[in-house]
């Protein structure tokens, strides 16, 4: 979430990289305390915080809502409903491509391209 580094070994061993690996996709969220959240899922995080846009609030009791962006705590979460049309398996290996890649692209900015070109020495 914003500039912080995100602890990759903490995501892959845990249920989270399921939740990582759903972002773009639009989900369900139910809180704590019965409300329902409906939106695009943008970001998640280690902890299960988890950033989302197009927001429609359904508080348990009370009128629906209209959000731009909302972010949620993980401990505030109970359970995330994710589409059924959407094979969880293959989402899971597409998110650990792209995580890869972007890896690569990182340390390639950092070091540089991989096999640099010879120069010529001058005669």
């Amino acid at each position: 979430m914003g500039k912080k580094k995100k602890n990759w070994n903490l995501i892959d061993t845990s249920l989270v990289s399921v939740l990582v690996a759903f972002q773009e996709v639009v989900v369900v969220v139910e809180l704590r305390n019965e409300t329902l959240v409906k939106g695009t899922l943008d970001e998640a995080d280690q902890f299960m915080n988890v950033h989302m846009s197009n927001v429609t609030l359904t508080p348990f009791q009370g009128p629906k809502r209209k959000l731009d962006n909302i972010f949620i705590k993980g401990r505030n979460i109970r359970m995330v409903h994710l589409p059924h049309k959407i094979n969880c398996e293959e989402q899971l290996k597409l998110s650990r491509r792209r995580q890869a890649e972007g890896r690569f692209r990182h340390m390639k900015s950092i070091l540089g391209p991989v096999n640099p070109p010879k120069l010529e020495s001058p005669q």
